[in-house]
């Protein structure tokens, strides 16, 4: 099965505008942690950073050229139909959904919903109850997704939250969810950007572990177990769906 990691980046964000690009560590952006992140996983290698056609994107064109990352451009509202542009360019037949915001996404999840998505012959597998940025990597078949398509008409619910309509019509589609062992059951903690409190957090986990960056979940439950203070530094932000 053709398969790729379609990462979704913009640099339009409202809480947190251009926030793919700010510097986490003094030599890599978030968007480098998470592509460095992504590589780490051991099944699928291949990467396409899909964003949208408006002018301020512009400047991830040139990001994916410098740095030889395939690409593709399309929709800023329709998130599913750029998904779908990007299946049908390079030949998906499935694809592995992860959101730029997440620079810490735990490669061996990566492997596991692959895994799992390739061997059980589910349209769509991801997990539950990792801690927010962690986890959030979504395998999902191109059939499904324009399954999804097709029967979404205009919600524009749906269509701008990718796999929203699997979920909600789950007698439809074969989907499968991973959930973690008790040791990284941590829905206390969030790993995701949204706001600068989730930013200072990030930064100063990868900090901590610099020059690493292949350091595990588990050994950043560990530091922020040791230092509670920082724990709490993003604890009164909500999260938005993606």
């Amino acid at each position: 099965m053709n398969t790729a990691i379609v990462i979704q980046a913009r640099m339009g964000s409202t809480r947190l505008p251009g926030k793919v690009l700010l510097p986490l560590t003094a030599e890599r952006t978030v968007l480098d942690w998470v592509i460095e992140r992504v590589r780490q996983n051991r099944v699928v290698k291949d990467i396409v950073l899909a964003t949208t056609t408006a002018a301020h994107d512009d400047i991830l064109e040139e990001y994916a050229n410098r740095n030889g990352i395939s690409l593709y451009r399309g929709s800023e509202t329709d998130v599913l139909a750029r998904y779908l542009g990007a299946a049908d360019r390079f030949g998906l037949e499935a694809l592995v959904r992860i959101t730029a915001d997440c620079p810490l996404i735990e490669p061996t999840l990566i492997d596991a919903v692959i895994r799992r998505g390739m061997n059980s012959g589910a349209d769509y597998v991801s997990t539950e109850g990792y801690p927010r940025g962690s986890g959030d990597a979504e395998f999902v078949t191109v059939r499904a997704l324009c399954s999804a398509e097709a029967n979404a008409g205009e919600t524009e619910y749906y269509h701008e939250h990718v796999t929203t309509y699997l979920l909600d019509h789950p007698t439809q589609f074969q989907i499968e969810i991973l959930h973690p062992r008790a040791d990284e059951m941590r829905l206390d903690v969030r790993l995701t950007i949204d706001e600068s409190a989730d930013l200072e957090l990030v930064r100063q986990i990868c900090e901590h572990f610099a020059p690493r960056i292949d350091f595990t979940l588990l050994e950043i439950l560990d530091f922020l177990d040791t230092h509670p203070t920082l724990a709490h530094l993003n604890a009164h932000v909500q999260q938005k769906i993606q």
